[in-house]
């Protein structure tokens, strides 16, 4: 299968999970089916859930709601313990391949402290201060590969430093790295002096340790998206063509 090949499932079989657990928060865990399964108590949320992943026996959530069962803000550990998410939903959530998870989103302060738009959770459930590197505008997006986190948006600027909606970050040390992509603009996909330039957003990351593929509201593109690829290790734009496989 084709490199391109494989970014194509990534991306569509994150939207359709993300699209399954919508239908399946909205429904209240409640809608008739005419096969038969073991009853699974659910808390209940008030608002949308937009992201989730899980380890094991335990599941994590994000999104717009403020209580899952009780008050726990936009994030919320089914089985665990998690610190209060406010301001904002959560968007994305990512294992740092630590134990720990990064969460994304347009949230301001995580667990009483000012961390806005992207934090990482440890394992014991305690917020990662060196990880508030205040993204000045929504972060949509994370996917870790190997040592190093893809994070990408609608921000302009991070950890004080220019980056147009895609920055890279050593999972380690949570230093930005040096890698970035030529300058991703498009006019008409937003506005807004804080956002990248001509309000660039980066919507869906996919990633290997040779190339990473970036889909959203970027250059070349229109308000319905585009996806590019730049090389993981020199952040030039690589030339490629896609081709959906058929079913």
């Amino acid at each position: 299968m084709s490199g391109a090949a494989r970014i194509w499932r990534v991306l569509t079989r994150k939207r359709a999970l993300a699209v399954g657990l919508a239908v399946l928060a909205g429904a209240g865990c409640g809608g008739s089916s005419s096969r038969k399964s073991p009853q699974v108590q659910m808390p209940s949320a008030d608002g949308p859930v937009t992201a989730f992943a899980s380890s094991g026996s335990t599941l994590y959530l994000g999104g717009s709601f403020t209580q899952l069962g009780g008050p726990t803000g936009q994030f919320a550990i089914v089985g665990g313990r998690s610190p209060r998410v406010l301001g904002g939903g959560v968007s994305a959530i990512e294992s740092d391949g630590r134990g720990g998870w990064f969460i994304a989103g347009e949230f301001i302060s995580v667990g009483g402290v000012r961390c806005p738009r992207l934090a990482r959770i440890g394992v014991d459930g305690t917020l990662d201060e060196r990880w508030c590197v205040k993204p000045n505008s929504g972060v949509m997006e994370l996917t870790v590969i190997g040592d190093r986190l893809y994070v990408g948006g609608e921000f302009g600027s991070i950890a004080g430093q220019k980056r147009p909606a895609i920055a890279a970050f050593d999972i380690a040390s949570a230093k930005l790295l040096p890698w970035k992509p030529p300058p991703i603009e498009t006019v008409g996909c937003g506005s807004g002096e804080e956002n990248a330039p001509g309000g660039a957003s980066i919507w869906k990351i996919a990633a290997s340790r040779s190339a990473v593929y970036l889909y959203g509201c970027i250059e070349g593109g229109t308000t319905g998206g585009d996806l590019e690829v730049f090389d993981a290790v020199t952040g030039k734009r690589k030339k490629w063509e896609l081709h959906v496989p058929e079913k």
